[in-house]
């Protein structure tokens, strides 16, 4: 994976946020989320999880794990954070297909998300300014969210088993 990721090359007309792109990112964009802790996302079986530790006096390490049915793989990347964005020194790729970067920091419905660069452009934009909900509600759909502690459950069973603190059972 990483002698693949070492020829990609973003792409101008895909990596440019659109003026309107720009102004509802804004809208969402949460420079104070503290960053560091463990992420998941989940596009149906396949999934992606990320944990991302401050260096102390320097950038954050971002671990990258993300597989589905047919490979898996992790990568270590250095990142730097700057009012609600996340820049990463080498590219990442997902196993749904997804390379970037770029990871913005948003909040939607009082919760915190990370959303991969190609998660803005592939929002809906273009609907009238009424729709504001749908578009919040597809960031949610293409952003790692914070992972939740597991809790044992109150009735003794095992927690590995349980889902408890999943997103993609919690949905």
């Amino acid at each position: 994976m990483e002698a693949k990721l070492a020829e990609w090359k973003p792409d101008p007309a895909t990596e440019a946020l659109t003026p309107i792109t720009r102004k509802m990112l804004m809208d969402v964009l949460h420079p104070q989320t503290d960053i560091e802790g463990d992420w998941l996302m989940s596009f149906g079986r396949d999934g992606s999880s990320l944990a991302i530790r401050k260096k102390e006096n320097g950038p954050y390490t971002v671990y990258s794990a993300t597989g589905g049915c047919l490979d898996d793989w992790e990568l270590t990347r250095t990142g730097t954070y700057c009012d609600g964005v996340l820049s990463l020194n080498k590219p990442v790729e997902e196993y749904c297909g997804w390379t970037y970067m770029t990871l913005y920091a948003v909040s939607v419905y009082g919760e915190e998300c990370l959303v991969p660069q190609p998660g803005i452009l592939h929002l809906p934009i273009d609907h009238p300014k009424d729709a504001q909900v749908d578009w919040m509600e597809s960031v949610r759909n293409h952003a790692f969210h914070r992972r939740k502690e597991r809790r044992p459950p109150s009735d003794g069973s095992d927690a590995a088993t349980s889902g408890e603190g999943d997103r993609a059972g919690a949905e």
